[in-house]
């Protein structure tokens, strides 16, 4: 043992809160690599390192101040790893009617603990996705349906505290005990690329757990929705896209200039910003088209801004148009860097 202000803690106990699912042996080693890292370690520490938000309880001996390989992690009930609720509905999501129809539809199956048909909802980045995800996990959990993730932006090909191949099957596992269940599986092209690709190990794996996942919910008729999501659909093995796994293919593009039209007169209002005119439709149409539903998000906040620095009471259409402008040549600049 190390004594003095850095003296080795032989047990610690922790919180762990996180947006994902991993196993217990997952968490106790992500835990572990994040508080070995830090000095001066004491009760009421809240520390965020994705993807984890860990609040150290209790230490002993209490006046350790460190960690090493041999110290006892015990981890007492965050959030349970849960899902965060989410205040956004569907009524916050311009266009895409359809879609929105056919989502609502299998959560009502999923109420009733019938058999729904599973998504894939692909399309560019910005088009509005995560946001019809988000709106999806919030009706769900109002109507009392367990919502579990997979998400691609942690997949560890090492298996330490990431998505791997057995936190894959677990998932699977407890949406079976736990029905009516969603699945969301986000950034489905981290691990579900091409076998013919290269590729590694556990990647493959975990395509493999998430297909024979998907066959036994349709083959079994159970209580589960799987929802996944990529960018880029054409790089997805065809094990994974054929029909039979997935009833619906949602493609996501650009609205319509009418219904960015409404998204940006909704942000406006949401941002409290108002208007020493009407916009004109003609005027903006144009520019409109060469921007996405996140843009206009953007745009609204960046508006709200300059109400503050210029310390004005409404924004005028021309002020709206120069700084879609901006942003238009942002976005090419932004473009033209990755070229």
């Amino acid at each position: 043992m190390i004594f003095g202000s850095n003296r080795v803690a032989e047990e610690i106990k922790v919180k762990v809160f996180s947006d994902f699912n991993f196993s217990q042996d997952q968490i106790e080693k992500g835990v572990k690599i994040i508080l070995r890292k830090l000095d001066n370690l004491k009760p009421g520490n809240k520390i965020e390192a994705e993807p984890f938000k860990v609040e150290i309880i209790e230490i002993n001996p209490p006046h350790a101040t460190k960690i090493n390989e041999n110290t006892k992690i015990i981890i007492l009930n965050g959030n349970e790893n849960e899902i965060e609720d989410l205040d956004i509905t569907f009524d916050d999501i311009v266009g895409y009617d359809e879609y929105k129809k056919i989502i609502q539809l299998q959560l009502q199956k999923l109420k009733k603990k019938e058999h729904p048909n599973s998504i894939l909802i692909y399309g560019e980045p910005g088009v509005g996705k995560t946001t019809l995800l988000y709106a999806t996990i919030s009706q769900a959990k109002k109507l009392g349906i367990n919502v579990f993730e997979i998400n691609g932006s942690i997949f560890d090909k090492e298996g330490l505290f990431g998505v791997s191949a057995r936190s894959v099957r677990e998932i699977f596992e407890k949406a079976k005990n736990n029905q009516p269940s969603l699945i969301i599986i986000d950034e489905l092209e981290q691990f579900g690329l091409k076998r013919d690709e290269k590729r590694d190990d556990e990647g493959i794996r975990i395509l493999d757990e998430i297909l024979k996942g998907i066959d036994e919910i349709e083959h079994k008729n159970l209580a589960i929705m799987v929802i996944a999501i990529t960018n880029t659909p054409k790089l997805l093995d065809k094990a994974l896209i054929r029909r039979g796994r997935f009833t619906y293919y949602f493609k996501m593009n650009g609205l319509p200039n009418s219904a960015l039209l409404n998204l940006l007169k909704k942000h406006l209002k949401k941002e409290g910003i108002k208007l020493s005119s009407e916009l004109n439709p003609e005027m903006l149409n144009d520019h409109l088209s060469k921007l996405t539903p996140a843009d206009i998000v953007a745009l609204a906040k960046r508006l709200k801004d300059k109400t503050l620095i210029y310390n004005i009471d409404k924004i005028s259409p021309d002020l709206i148009l120069s700084e879609i402008n901006k942003m238009i040549e942002e976005n090419r600049d932004l473009e033209a860097s990755y070229i």
